[in-house]
């Protein structure tokens, strides 16, 4: 049976194409030279592998390979040939494998073999202690050898680019590497201290909402990159019963739409249908999330088919929410100057993303998707976060002038229709009397100006002060008179 989910595939004819390691190399990406197996059915072993493998084999079309998603499993395989005798090592820069095995052949005979380890195998066991799976190869001088890999990932697609190095110069690069992304995530944590305590100062929930979202984009970079799994025990992150891996990889979005949500709801108070399906966006992502969270207690039961329907409906979901933020934030561009802000600052994050994701394979890009997704992501916080500074402070230092996130009231006069008693409201007072005519609780006001609720508390008293008031219907019947609603 499983010979025959191979009849499809095409046969090579294999030239003499392999990876040449000369005496001076300290670093070698593997590309062009990649043959590929997909495995329906899970079941081909090494020993077929080399019984057979002249037909079974295609090769690559990208660089970067990926085994994709589900009960299938891939073989990968390449050739290499050293000029000198030495010790290398082969890193498969991932971390997220659900199985993985390594194979090093010499004249169809296996010398090295490390099989079934997993984004779960403790860092001491591994044959090379790091984060991501890096394999010992003691190559002799002039002899060809075979590199066979053998992997999964049932939830996550999976790509990893491949590279051989000397003990040293991995070790110089590593070292760099986390100084570099500690730096970088440094500057993430920062950010998201920073909204913390500026949401607990002003009591600003909308930088609670931003704080997570930050907090949100370090987990997904910590578990694509091994972080979690070479730090924590791995049994608090996934056992039998749940998986938080998932958790960390998408929590940040649920915490982008009550962000985006926040800032955009009284601006979109003539058209409620944007912020309720962002609502019922989240509402979904909430359930899907707990579906994915304990999957191991029916990942066991499902097919093949089945998770390769859930993967692509996962990520068409991701795509959807997505799009349907960017449209939200777009409807309110002519009355929040932070969405057109929110746009700008998004686009080199979907960009990137996208292209990383669904695209590299047109393009044939080096892309490691953890680096590309930080990166995109670091001009999308710093953009936000300068905007979000100064939203703050026009509203703190500025009084009566800030930018209208309602309507493009003229700055002028206000009266109450009574003509012995002219009173004047500000333009900031224009649209606090507006927003909670309309039924915005005070919670929205301060969230979508950014002033904490006891300042609009305080507005509404002014408010009602200035236009001699005791009620809400009161504030509504004039907002009316005035042409505000």
């Amino acid at each position: 049976m499983r010979y025959f989910l191979l009849l499809w595939l095409p046969i090579f004819a294999f030239g003499q194409d392999f990876v040449v390691l000369p005496k001076e190399v300290e670093k070698k990406e593997i590309r062009e030279i990649i043959y590929t197996i997909k495995d329906l059915s899970d079941s081909i072993n090494i020993t077929e592998i080399l019984k057979s493998e002249p037909q079974w084999w295609q090769k690559s079309v990208i660089d970067i390979p990926n085994f994709g998603w589900g009960k299938r499993s891939a073989w990968l395989k390449f050739d290499v040939k050293a000029l000198v005798d030495n010790q290398y090592l082969l890193q498969i820069n991932s971390s997220v494998f659900d199985d993985l095995s390594f194979y090093l052949v010499h004249n169809k005979r296996i010398i090295q073999a490390y099989e079934h380890l997993s984004r779960t195998s403790s860092v001491d066991a591994r044959p090379y202690h790091h984060r991501d799976f890096v394999f010992p190869l003691k190559l002799s001088a002039g002899q060809h050898y075979t590199i066979y890999l053998h992997g999964k990932s049932i939830l996550n697609t999976n790509k990893f680019p491949l590279i051989i190095w000397t003990q040293k110069s991995f070790e110089q690069n590593d070292r760099k590497v986390n100084l570099f992304w500690g730096i970088i995530i440094g500057v993430f944590t920062l950010i998201a201290v920073i909204n913390f305590t500026i949401g607990l100062l002003l009591k600003l929930r909308i930088f609670h909402f931003y704080g997570f979202y930050v907090l949100g984009i370090i987990m997904v970079f910590f578990h694509l990159e091994g972080y979690l799994y070479e730090y924590l025990p791995i049994n608090l992150i996934k056992n039998s019963f749940f998986d938080l891996s998932h958790l960390f990889t998408y929590s940040f979005l649920f915490w982008n739409i009550l962000f985006v949500m926040a800032f955009t709801k009284v601006s979109l108070a003539n058209r409620p249908i944007f912020e309720r399906s962002l609502r019922v966006l989240a509402s979904f992502f909430c359930i899907s999330l707990i579906f994915a969270v304990f999957s191991p207690l029916w990942l066991s039961f499902v097919s093949d088919t089945f998770l390769q329907v859930y993967g692509w409906f996962g990520r068409g979901f991701l795509i959807f929410s997505i799009l349907m933020l960017f449209v939200n934030v777009f409807m309110s561009v002519r009355q929040n100057y932070l969405s057109m802000i929110y746009l700008i600052a998004v686009v080199p994050a979907i960009l990137l993303y996208l292209i990383s994701q669904y695209f590299n394979h047109i393009f044939n890009l080096w892309l490691v998707q953890p680096y590309v997704y930080l990166l995109g992501f670091l001009i999308e916080l710093v953009i936000l976060s300068i905007a979000m500074f100064f939203k703050v402070k026009n509203y703190l230092f500025k009084s009566g002038t800030a930018v209208s996130v309602v309507n493009n009231i003229e700055n002028e006069p206000v009266t109450t229709g009574n003509a012995s008693k002219k009173e004047i409201l500000s333009k900031r007072e224009i649209e606090i009397i507006t927003a909670f005519a309309k039924g915005f609780t005070y919670q929205d006001i301060s969230d979508a100006m950014f002033i904490s609720p006891h300042t609009v508390r305080t507005h509404i008293k002014n408010i009602y002060q200035k236009l001699d008031i005791n009620s809400k219907a009161e504030a509504v019947k004039i907002a009316i008179e005035q042409g505000w609603l």
